[in-house]
């Protein structure tokens, strides 16, 4: 376990002089020979300046994540605390079936039951558990393993100094959601945060899927496909009005008077809630030297700049997504067509503990369906979709991804744009997201590279589509993936 140590609010002046110290030792000729002679303090340090962003230093990532755990908690201990037992399946269980979630991009999108449903789901299945126990590049890198196990440290501490019955912010004091946390708690944290971008259309439709009774089977639709998508898509396109974006611009040495490069970053996510970004400092002497903002509780930045390149990132307009209209058996509609013969869909019973009115537990089960594409959704983006000669099946191509923690953490150690480059096209873990970024040559960067559904240019003109959206409208089954 790393040793560390806290340190107070520093004045802004002293910081600086800190920053520019190390920023001039890693530019400066000759700096390939001075990481060696560095070494970091043998405890991690936070240093706060007066506009209260931490600076962690540490020797190691395992430090660095203790540092940055520590301060997390502390100065977003009641988000933090709420977000574990979202992934956990438990709102429910603390807060009531009737509260609103935020499992997506925007706040209070359903209800803390449909989300644990959701949840339950995925933690059944063990997708998190899968993925980490996969090796790199799909599964988490030694160092990512390691300042995950330094933040879950950190983390712990401070609520172990503090007590939850001392915590300053009233939304949280002594509430028994507010618990020590594990590593895989902080994964499927990531998780959640990576596949956000399909929860917000997609969530209440998986979960309140259910198979039509005999004289619905026999009804006909109530709108054509093409009807369907064109719906899908405008609701689509409205979403990401209502949703999140960013700008971002960076230029390069040839439009910039005296200097190399600029980089401007303006992520426009929430100023609340668990999609919030934190600002902070991240130092490994002679390894990593990076700042800039990262969502609550990755212990990495996500948007920054270290002494060589800087990059942000724009919501893309691609969607993360891919939907299958399966034909389904009237008589007995969860069976499903593909390639002329009948299938059956695989049903699934998920449990979770309710907090009743009378303040006892209980519990709701509800039955979810899927098939080979995925799992079968009533809804997306709030259109309906009938379950009645078709069924519509969803795969969320993020859904197996945790390779984006790799990735920010490539980013973070870049040294150019053509780095940047590299690590999106060696990971392909960033999940909905373009890259804007310039760098210390003079080179500016704009990239739209990540997970994406597959959809060759064969196989496109059979699936309903609108021009500047990939897929969010309905595709044929057979070849999408």
């Amino acid at each position: 376990m790393a040793r560390w140590r806290f340190r107070t609010r520093l004045p802004m002046a002293a910081m600086a002089a800190v920053a520019v110290i190390s920023t001039m030792t890693a530019a400066g000729p000759g700096a390939t020979a001075a990481p060696a002679a560095v070494q970091g303090p043998d405890k991690p340090t936070i240093r706060y300046t007066e506009y209260g962003i931490p600076h962690i230093i540490a020797s190691n990532w395992e430090g660095l994540g203790t540092g940055y755990g520590y301060a997390a908690a502390k100065d977003n201990n009641c988000t933090l605390a709420q977000t574990y037992p979202m992934v956990d399946a438990q709102l429910s269980r603390y807060l009531g079936p009737d509260g609103m979630a935020s499992p997506g991009e925007q706040q209070n999108t359903t209800t803390n039951l449909n989300s644990d449903i959701y949840f339950q789901r995925i933690n059944d299945n063990r997708v998190v558990e899968r993925l980490i126990d996969q090796p790199a590049p799909n599964g988490p890198e030694p160092a990512v393993k390691e300042a995950i196990r330094g933040y879950v440290q950190g983390y712990n501490r401070y609520l172990t100094e503090t007590g939850v019955g001392n915590i300053t912010d009233p939304a949280c004091r002594g509430a028994a959601w507010v618990r020590p946390i594990t590593e895989l708690d902080v994964y499927r944290h990531a998780h959640a945060e990576i596949i956000m971008g399909t929860a917000d259309p997609l969530l209440n439709g998986e979960v309140t899927a259910v198979p039509p009774g005999a004289s619905a089977a026999a009804a006909p639709p109530t709108a054509s496909p093409e009807q369907t998508a064109k719906k899908i898509r405008d609701a689509m396109a409205v979403g990401r009005q209502k949703s999140m974006g960013s700008n971002a611009l960076a230029v390069g040495s040839q439009g910039v008077s005296g200097g190399t490069s600029m980089m401007l970053a303006n992520p426009h996510f929430p100023w609340q809630g668990k999609n919030r970004m934190w600002q902070s400092q991240l130092t490994i002497p002679g390894k990593i030297n990076v700042t800039g903002g990262s969502l609550l509780g990755f212990p990495a930045l996500n948007i920054g700049h270290n002494d060589n390149v800087a990059w942000s990132h724009t919501v893309a307009t691609v969607a993360p997504f891919g939907l299958f209209d399966v034909q389904v058996d009237p008589l007995n509609p969860t069976d499903y067509l593909v390639d002329g013969a009948w299938q059956k869909m695989t049903s699934q019973q998920v449990s979770v503990d309710v907090l009743n009115k009378d303040g006892s537990l209980g519990k709701v089960t509800r039955t979810l369906w899927a098939t080979r594409y995925g799992p079968i959704t009533s809804s997306v983006q709030g259109i309906s979709l009938p379950w009645v000669v078709s069924a519509h099946a969803v795969r969320d191509v993020n859904m197996d991804n945790l390779r984006a923690l790799n990735t920010w953490f490539h980013l973070d150690q870049a040294t150019d744009v053509h780095d940047v480059v590299n690590t999106r096209e060696t990971t392909e873990g960033v999940p909905f997201f373009n890259t804007v970024a310039s760098d210390r040559k003079g080179n500016a960067l704009y990239a739209d590279i990540q997970a994406t559904p597959n959809i060759t240019d064969e196989h496109a003109p059979s699936c309903l589509t609108a021009t500047g959206w990939r897929l969010p409208g309905r595709c044929a089954p057979r070849s999408c993936s």
